[in-house]
């Protein structure tokens, strides 16, 4: 995944499908709606906002997952704004 590239082209990038991998860091709910924090980085925190639409309805946090997902835009995550992609389908590395 190009993280800066992800991050200033998500508009044209809208549905392109990524594999994220990465540590679970956080998730919250709006209305019947799961969202879920991933650090997709390796040195670098570097997160992106994923709607969960996979089988999966209880992930961990703290773990690695794999997620495929596409593009949908942006999603504001403590005060600052993250690429947010549609998860389709999760699972452990």
């Amino acid at each position: 995944m190009d993280y800066p590239q992800l991050k200033s082209l998500f508009e044209q990038w809208n549905g392109r499908v990524f594999q994220c991998k990465g540590e679970l860091i956080d998730s919250f709910t709006d209305g019947d709606t799961q969202y879920l924090v991933m650090d997709v980085g390796d040195a670098d925190q570097q997160l992106v906002i994923l709607e969960n639409r996979s089988s999966m309805t209880s992930p961990t946090l703290g773990r690695r997952y794999v997620a495929y997902a596409d593009v949908s835009g942006q999603h504001m995550y403590k005060s600052s704004y993250y690429p947010m992609l549609i998860a389709r389908y999760l699972d452990l590395p």
